[in-house]
């Protein structure tokens, strides 16, 4: 997400037009930052927070939530409290609109010490960004969710080029079926992708169909050293717009294709 031409996005004017995506790029903040964004989160967030084994994990949860809600309120005119969400289960979470919302499309994703928010108008979006690091079984786990030909390409790759094509594939398909809004296991059975000798992932097709996959649209992120992500949408776009929340909400964009 290198910054083509750096820009002030004011607090009072979210600016997303139609054709525009944007992608909003939140580390980890202090524990002071955490405590007043979980102050943000619905009783059953924070309930939500409180079953996490371990302490770094519920401060992403709570810091990855606060920073939605806070991204939110920005394109909606709501404070971020009051934001409601719906869905459940394996259904992909959307933000109960008011008629003067429009038509708002959310995705959130988060890794390591970073979350990664994305919004659009009018076309679903996804976006899934991983902290690239040695996973031991990822041979296994590429078995079991990827098909034979991204496997075929996978074994060809060893050390670090194997470590990255993993999580371009992985994230990749995790963003175009969060754009789907299908559950993880569904939308990974239904996908089909392949790996470029360049290391770059592209769609192939949908439940066996090539042609609706050419609408749709996935780009490539690299949001922070050592993490890879991607975004994905059912339309093309004009515009993206790569942001940096600050604890202050202080952000600055890059505009790009």
């Amino acid at each position: 997400m290198a910054a083509d031409r750096p820009a002030n996005v004011l607090a009072d004017r979210a600016g997303l037009e139609n054709g525009e995506i944007h992608v909003w790029n939140a580390p980890l903040g202090r524990d002071s930052d955490a405590t007043g964004l979980a102050l943000l989160l619905q009783p059953e967030e924070r309930a939500r927070a409180a079953a996490f084994a371990f302490d770094p994990d519920r401060r992403l949860y709570v810091h990855s939530h606060g920073v939605l809600r806070r991204v939110l309120s920005r394109y909606t005119g709501r404070e971020p409290g009051e934001l409601v969400f719906e869905g459940s289960g394996g259904q992909k979470p959307r933000l109960r609109r008011r008629p003067d919302d429009g038509d708002l499309h959310f995705s959130l994703s988060h890794s390591g010490r970073l979350c990664l928010v994305a919004v659009s108008l009018r076309s679903p979006v996804g976006v899934d960004v991983e902290r690239v690091r040695p996973l031991p079984d990822a041979r296994r786990i590429a078995r079991r969710w990827f098909t034979p030909a991204e496997n075929d390409a996978l074994a060809r790759l060893s050390g670090a080029a194997f470590e990255r094509a993993f999580f371009v594939l992985w994230t990749h398909r995790e963003a175009v079926t969060k754009a789907l809004g299908e559950n993880l296991e569904a939308g990974f059975r239904a996908l089909t992708c392949a790996l470029d000798p360049d290391g770059s992932a592209r769609l192939v097709s949908w439940r066996g169909d090539e042609a609706v996959t050419r609408r749709w649209k996935v780009r490539r992120l690299e949001p922070a050293h050592g993490y890879l992500g991607a975004l994905a949408t059912l339309a093309d776009f004009e515009v993206m717009k790569c942001l940096t929340w600050g604890c202050d909400g202080a952000a600055e964009a890059a505009v790009g294709r």
